[in-house]
């Protein structure tokens, strides 16, 4: 994402609902490489072993987040499949999916 995803998230009104918004124009780094993901482990103050990603694109958040040791679920609408991969094709299956 550009610099204007946290002024987009502003306007839409959902910043107040997040802790943070890290955008990869003003991180210097964008998915799929571990080091955003990373530091977004390290804002939330969370370990990587207790965060989820979930994201709609296989390599960018999938892989992304995997390389950062975090669990991956991949959001997959328009019916795409990969080789070993069980993906969830709407977010109201997340939650079966959660602890």
């Amino acid at each position: 994402w550009d610099s204007r995803l946290l002024s987009i998230c502003q306007e839409l009104g959902v910043s107040r609902q997040m802790e943070f918004v890290l955008a990869s124009a003003l991180a210097g780094v964008e998915k799929p490489d571990p080091r955003i993901f990373r530091m977004a482990l390290s804002l939330a103050g969370v370990a990587p072993e207790r965060a989820i990603h979930v994201g709609d694109d296989y390599e960018a958040d999938v892989l992304g987040a995997r390389g950062a040791g975090i669990r991956a679920i991949w959001l997959a609408r328009n019916g795409e499949t990969a080789e070993g991969e069980n993906p969830i094709r709407s977010l109201a299956e997340l939650l079966e999916l959660l602890p």
